[in-house]
């Protein structure tokens, strides 16, 4: 992929050093003979990370020295993996108020008497504290102190009475879990709603994770990739008997053929997918590729037998908040990208059964609602679904299971009857419907023309600032060459460049470049690689403001470009550098120059890209930035409200190119000395940059400055 230079955060930049550009604990820049790592290390500590939805926490003063408590542990653990224990209140507490903020775990808590009479009352009111269990030796002393507080679930005396109470209590949190839990994105066509700025970030989301599972799909995958997932399960649930047996089984009887039957399955591969796909954890879903992958094969098998082009409906049962109905009531004739897998079926009164007799219990905090979707069955180009009875590990007719990504049109919402249930009446669209799909196609061609593999990958994350895990994906590749001067080595050089010049280390970001463009000089009887290698060498130069060597690689790229053109002054490696022109001379306060760049890069990208994409929305960042600097305030806020606008219909809310224009609003605003909406924009900026950067990112430093200087005026 043709890649621009990033744009400075401003004119005058801060000069302070930068620690390294990753932290010890996670993927490591350090190379080997200008790149290569000896091994990927872990970006999260496995035993403090809970990879399924539910959490058990016991706090007691003899939780480990008893043997019977221990051994109650391992049979609890059947039921639930993620085990923590606590011989004391305090650190017991200041865990589950961490956990709070840290992680999305719905906890069970199990406390004794001697302990449980101080700290209940202290933890009971935690959102994600939803079970509590007293074990002790008195039974009537603890039910008369514990009556007040509704989510004890239990008193109880017998380890076995404690077992058995918790796997009775899961099923039904389970069942509210599943029912409550889908996650999905809403792509909003409109652009006069009261929430159009939300709805526009919403789009971005709604694009790149589904770009990401896109490329997850389409990826080469090798021999070995599911020992990778076999290895992440053995990991997880070592000391888990139960579920190692079933791990093993998987291990010994796993074809690509039987994915529906194993993720249907009751076990810690339902459950740890299910939960990836709902917290869009990466890193898990990385591991799961192949499984996803052969999931997707099934489905589309079990779609194409069955395409006889009737219409038919399916039904589910549903549980949302206040807050989710009231988003779909206002969403009519919008778009909604499932992303996770969903399982409905023909059969109205099934799903009907699934959530009535969870009304009661939910009443408080969701609204019982049945999805009634219409599907065309001649279709085109829509994500795979398919009646998975045959092929499930529970043998129910009449299930239809859709694709993560499948895409629905919300028709009607109506007001539930006496039954007190809400229908939503909607229709499976094609790929083809929904008003992204110019740009969702220009970037997956994009994405995947190298090659569906770890760098197709690493460039996707890459896009969606996830650099950590961009640079694991790079790494490995790199680890996996047999030749170290091979095209793709150079390509995992050129990620590796880009993830460190967007991240602020230059100097590294210079060597990978140059490696990259020695390999593809060497090797390359094709000038499009070399040329696309020397504009990431010149914005990495450019960024350590060595402005003369930055322009003499613009200058050789563009004789490059023109020799392979014939002359021909409308291609995308142009209009690339052009850009990349654009953002040099605007750094040299050299207006004309600047503008005149961007504006060519402009008519060019204007004729091959579509309206929205962020190539596009860049320039008109950078020419909004050439006019503040040249103090057309006016011109320079009309650009970047532009740029942004644009942005947010095709980056996700935490994506640096957000930040920067924030940012940049705020720099007019203030000098405009409209301090409170400065204020309000630095801040979006600082919330942005703080997820993308480390904090001590010239760009953080240099927006926090400016969060102090407007506070300051503002008081």
């Amino acid at each position: 992929m043709m890649q621009e230079g990033s744009p400075s955060q401003s004119k005058n930049r801060s000069s302070s050093v930068l620690e390294p550009p990753i932290s010890d604990d996670s993927a490591t820049t350090n190379v080997i003979d200008a790149g290569v790592p000896r091994h990927i290390q872990r970006t999260t500590r496995i035993d403090d990370k809970n990879f399924e939805t539910f959490a058990l926490v016991w706090c007691n003063v003899n939780v480990n020295k008893s043997e019977i408590n221990l051994k109650t542990q391992l049979e609890l653990r059947e039921t639930v993996n993620f085990l923590r224990t606590f011989d004391d209140n305090v650190s017991c507490e200041l865990w589950l108020r961490k956990r709070r903020v840290n992680s999305d775990d719905k906890i069970i808590f199990i406390t004794s008497d001697e302990l449980g009479k101080e700290l209940v009352p202290k933890v009971h009111d935690l959102s994600h504290l939803v079970s509590i269990y007293i074990f002790c030796a008195d039974k009537c002393t603890n039910e008369n102190w514990s009556k007040p507080f509704s989510k004890i679930r239990a008193v109880v005396t017998k380890p076995n009475e404690l077992v058995l109470a918790i796997k009775s209590d899961l099923r039904m949190l389970e069942k509210l879990e599943e029912l409550s839990s889908v996650s999905m994105s809403i792509y909003d066509t409109s652009s006069s709603s009261t929430i159009e700025q939300s709805s526009r970030m919403l789009n971005g989301n709604f694009l790149w994770f589904r770009l990401f599972i896109e490329t997850l799909i389409h990826m080469q995958h090798k021999n070995d990739d599911r020992r990778e997932l076999i290895e992440l399960f053995t990991d997880i649930y070592a000391g888990n008997d139960h579920q190692l047996q079933i791990i093993q089984e998987f291990e010994r009887a796993y074809t690509n053929q039987r994915a529906l039957w194993w993720y249907t399955r009751d076990s810690c591969i339902y459950k740890m997918l299910n939960k990836a796909l709902r917290s869009q954890d990466l890193d898990t879903l990385i591991a799961f590729r192949t499984f996803i992958t052969d999931i997707y094969s099934e489905l589309k098998h079990l779609q194409e037998n069955e395409n006889n082009g009737s219409i038919i409906r399916v039904y589910r049962g549903q549980l949302m908040s206040a807050e989710e109905l009231q988003r779909l009531k206002t969403s009519i004739g919008q778009y909604v990208s499932m992303n996770s897998f969903i399982s409905t079926t023909l059969d109205r009164n099934v799903a009907l059964f699934y959530i009535t007799p969870l009304m009661a219990s939910a009443a408080n905090h969701f609204r019982p609602i049945l999805l009634d979707i219409e599907i065309d069955k001649s279709l085109k180009n829509v994500k795979p679904y398919g009646n998975i009875s045959s092929q499930s590990h529970f043998i129910e007719e009449n299930e239809i299971l859709f694709m993560v990504g499948s895409i629905f049109k919300i028709q009607r919402v109506i007001e539930p009857e006496l039954d007190g249930i809400w229908t939503i009446k909607s229709s499976l669209c094609s790929e083809n419907d929904h008003e992204l799909k110019e740009l969702v196609s220009y970037v997956q061609k994009e994405m995947l023309k190298y090659n569906s593999n770890l760098i197709s990958l690493g460039n996707m994350l890459r896009e969606i600032c996830e650099y950590e895990k961009a640079t694991k994906c790079f790494q490995r590749h790199l680890c996996q060459l047999d030749d170290e001067n091979s095209s793709e080595a150079a390509l995992c050089y050129t990620g590796l460049g880009d993830i460190t010049r967007a991240i602020g280390d230059y100097d590294l970001s210079v060597t990978y470049h140059k490696k990259a463009l020695e390999i593809h000089s060497y090797i390359s009887n094709n000038d499009q690689p070399i040329s696309i290698a020397y504009n990431k060498l010149g914005a990495a130069l450019r960024q350590k403001k060595q402005y003369e060597e930055a322009l003499k690689v613009y200058q050789e790229c563009l004789q490059i470009e023109q020799r392979k053109l014939n002359g021909n002054p409308e291609s995308e490696e142009i209009a690339t550098t052009y850009y990349n022109m654009g953002i040099l001379y605007e750094e040299q306060d050299k207006f004309h120059e600047a503008l005149d760049y961007y504006n060519k890069s402009l008519l060019i990208r204007s004729k091959y890209l579509p309206s929205d994409h962020y190539k596009i929305a860049r320039i008109y960042r950078g020419m909004g930035e050439t006019y503040y600097y040249h103090g057309d305030y006016e011109l320079a806020l009309e650009n970047l409200t532009k740029s942004l606008e644009m942005s947010e219909k095709s980056r996700t809310e935490t994506h640096y190119d957000l930040g920067l224009l924030f940012h940049h609003i705020g720099r007019v605003y203030e000098d405009i000395e409209k301090h409170d909406l400065a204020l309000e924009n630095y801040m979006k900026a600082d919330k942005i940059y703080r997820h993308a950067f480390p904090s001590t990112h010239e760009w953080v430093i240099e927006n926090q400055q400016h969060i102090d200087s407007v506070s300051t005026k503002l008081k």
